[in-house]
């Protein structure tokens, strides 16, 4: 295998590639693209090295950019960042197809959680393919923003 830095020069080019392929015009574009890209190579990884291990990196790697901030030297306090989360009835209008948002499905055990609209149909993205009986999910919302990494 190649050396691991030079690896990760070659993702990141694929990935702006990707977004300049995918001619975004928003930001949120480019987040939905790098999120289906994410999507993606998981899938992709529980085929190479079953859902199990890869379950355990894809988690690696959402604690390490979870700690972003701190190793920017940035302080990442809660009380700091307020976002407003505006719940859509299903009934009104869904989000756009592949688009990963907030769902509310209130027969589990937590009654929010990531989820995409698609052919149709709901699913959690933690499943990997596994759709939602209809009617299930009553409400969704858009992802919040988050904090600005370096500002």
């Amino acid at each position: 295998m190649k050396d691991h830095k030079d690896v990760e020069e070659q993702a990141i080019m694929v990935a702006r590639q990707l977004i300049s392929y995918s001619e975004c015009a928003t930001e949120q574009d480019k987040a939905n693209v790098l999120m289906k890209l994410v999507s993606v190579c998981g899938v992709e990884m529980c085929r190479t090295v079953g859902f199990s291990e890869a379950i355990t990196r894809m988690q690696g790697t959402t604690d390490f950019i979870a700690n972003l901030p701190a190793r920017a030297g940035i302080k990442a306090d809660v009380t700091d960042v307020v976002e407003k989360i505006t719940w859509v009835p299903v009934s009104d209008r869904l989000p756009d197809d592949d688009m990963a948002v907030l769902i509310c499905h209130p027969t589990l055990n937590e009654p929010v959680w990531l989820g995409v609209h698609t052919q149709g149909k709901w699913k959690l993205l933690s499943t990997l393919g596994d759709f939602l009986n209809p009617g299930i999910v009553i409400h969704w919302a858009e992802l919040p923003v988050g904090i600005e990494v370096g500002v």
